[in-house]
């Protein structure tokens, strides 16, 4: 590619594909049950590829997993941009001293911190990510993770489920930095010090990450399955008065109906979202227990990504363009933002689009200059526009680091 593979669209990356298996555009029209046209509008931007079974597809013809045809946020992003705390993070998560616990306990300059220590830590990370501050929230978990392993290393239950909710809120960071592999050893090691604390809550929230990570890294399936085992095992959560409890496998059904949605099971992904709703409509509101944001909000939400995801963009759009997102915090916020901009870039309501995504960059611009979404759609504006090209759009551009 003669380009970065950041700077291709998805029909730049169809075409680089198409032609290095030595397929003519007819070729591969045939191979996919589609007409030359539809191929050539693809290539050149002038179609949109709205359904994930479309795409996937296309990825098996042209011999690529869908990552590589598709590294979009579907959660699947990679990261534009580095920043030396991410890189101190990786050095600290996949260090052998920091996990082993012969090797931790030498640190004779740390002191074992006291739960209550442990719970501001956790507090703190959370509350930077939801607020879309992904880099303080990383330069503490570089402060924190370790604390919270020589905590652990004493057996104490609460000590192993801040260590779990810290690798969680890790994971989550990291999948919006695009650092998936390193997200994934992240949501491993939560898991596994959520298992040590027996808590039913705490090893749902855990599974749900787990599942958000694949669901990131392009593995629908696997999520899907994922979040089925652990609905299965949060009966009791279920049936029970807790809130939390509600909330954590709520929102684990949310990320079931994405996988699943993205996986082209329809009525699966129908009936998570018609599941979350239910424990939604039980809390009441919306509430943020366990780091959640779960409640009628943030259901509504993932109806406008599913709806997205299935092709149904202008009912994306209808949803979307209604909803009143300000109870749920501002990560929530810029998210569905940039899905609303991406079913209008679709319809060809351009400006409307570029109005949402500069309001959310206002809200949250460290979640939104890093963010697939974004680039993608600046990448696609900018490529087809015939007139000369916006301000906005040209300064947004160069703010993402985009030659305009």
């Amino acid at each position: 590619m003669r380009r970065s593979e950041h700077e291709l669209s998805v029909g730049e990356r169809v075409a680089y594909y198409r032609r290095r298996r030595g397929l003519s555009q007819v070729a591969l029209a045939e191979l996919v049950g589609r007409t030359e046209s539809w191929i050539e509008k693809i290539e050149h931007g002038r179609a949109a590829l709205d359904r994930i079974s479309v795409v996937r597809e296309l990825a098996r013809v042209l011999d690529v997993s869908l990552q590589e045809l598709l590294p979009d946020d579907r959660d699947r992003v990679e990261t534009y941009g580095s920043s030396r705390s991410v890189s101190a993070l990786r050095d600290l998560v996949l260090s052998y001293r920091a996990v082993n616990p012969r090797f931790a306990l030498l640190d004779s300059d740390l002191a074992v911190p006291s739960h209550i220590e442990l719970q501001t830590m956790v507090d703190d990370v959370w509350t930077a990510y939801q607020d879309s501050r992904f880099g303080y929230a990383i330069t503490r978990l570089n402060r924190a993770l370790p604390l919270a392993y020589l905590a652990s290393r004493h057996g104490d239950v609460d000590a192993h489920r801040s260590l779990a909710y810290l690798y969680h809120v890790a994971a989550s960071v990291l999948v919006k930095l695009g650092n998936l592999d390193l997200a994934r050893v992240c949501a491993d090691r939560g898991d596994i010090a959520a298992q040590a604390t027996e808590d039913p809550i705490t090893v749902t929230a855990l599974q749900r990450c787990i599942a958000h990570t694949l669901l990131s890294n392009g593995q629908y399936a696997d999520a899907a399955a994922v979040v089925r085992e652990g609905v299965l095992g949060a009966t009791k959560l279920i049936d029970g008065p807790d809130p939390s409890g509600l909330s954590v496998t709520g929102t684990l059904m949310l990320v079931g109906a994405i996988a699943s949605a993205r996986a082209d099971e329809r009525a699966e992904a129908a009936a998570f979202l018609r599941h979350a709703e239910r424990l939604a409509d039980r809390i009441g509101r919306d509430r943020n227990y366990v780091w959640t944001a779960f409640g009628p909000t943030n259901v509504a939400i993932h109806r406008v990504t599913v709806a997205a995801d299935l092709g149904y963009v202008q009912q994306a759009i209808e949803l979307g363009s209604a909803l009143d997102v300000s109870t749920v915090p501002r990560e929530r916020q810029a998210r569905h933002q940039l899905e609303v901009a991406r079913a209008l870039s679709r319809v060809a309501r351009r400006d409307e689009a570029l109005h949402i995504v500069l309001s959310a960059e206002r809200s949250a611009p460290d979640q939104v200059r890093r963010h697939f979404l974004t680039h993608e759609l600046v990448n696609t504006w900018m490529r087809t526009t015939r007139t000369r090209m916006d301000a906005d759009l040209v300064a947004l551009a160069r703010r993402l680091g985009h030659a305009a």
